[in-house]
């Protein structure tokens, strides 16, 4: 039996006899847990060692109408890992970000957490308060491997201009651990989590398959 694949339309046809095929479709995404942000926490921790597992090798994490308190609220994130957030000088960042079509601003860091969004109009109640984002996680349950982010968010800056960033972030702690959450916070220690137009925060993870 010969296998025929016709590109322009997918078809698949077997010049006789049947054909079986199984197994679940490549880059599948499954929802595993979703988190709604109430009460006006200072930073908000998703995951847990039974999400993030070796079930899959790709996790997706979407954030979506994430809000601050204060003006300005420069969104960062940390990694939980041997049961606490590592607040070490254990992560690297390459940033592009896009303000009003000008050219991206280039940076790379090691520091304490990674900043993939700035200059974000939190405070004021109007339609340009909230910042949404889209995380790709590599790994995380290995013990062998730093763990890989590729960061994406947009936002309205202070001056109301459309912005957003590209990140690519790497977690490399002092010894390899599973990663078993994310921290999501502000760089201000008294920024508070709060609803946009009476839509709480969101963040849902969803494994790939």
């Amino acid at each position: 039996m010969s296998l025929t694949i016709n590109h322009q339309t997918n078809d698949i046809s077997a010049s006789s006899g049947s054909m079986t095929i199984d197994g679940a479709a490549v880059g599948a995404e499954t929802l595993l847990s979703t988190t709604t942000v109430s009460g006006l926490p200072t930073s908000v921790t998703v995951g847990s060692s039974t999400i993030f597992s070796s079930t899959y090798k790709l996790y997706r994490i979407r954030a979506t109408n994430l809000c601050y308190s204060i003006d300005l609220g420069y969104s960062q994130l940390r990694c939980v890992s041997g049961g606490s957030v590592d607040t070490g000088n254990n992560y690297y960042l390459d940033r592009r970000l896009y303000v009003n079509g000008t050219a991206p601003a280039l940076s790379g860091q090691s520091t304490t957490s990674i900043w993939y969004d700035a200059d974000i109009n939190a405070a004021n109640s109007d339609n340009y308060s909230f910042h949404n984002v889209n995380i790709l996680l590599y790994d995380p349950a290995s013990t062998k491997l730093n763990k890989r982010m590729f960061i994406e968010s947009n936002h309205v800056n202070a001056a109301h201009n459309l912005a957003g960033s590209r990140s690519l972030a790497e977690y490399r702690p002092s010894s390899q651990a599973a990663v078993t959450g994310i921290q999501f916070f502000s760089h201000v220690a008294t920024a508070q989590f709060k609803s946009f137009n009476s839509m709480d925060p969101t963040i849902k993870i969803y494994g790939i398959s």
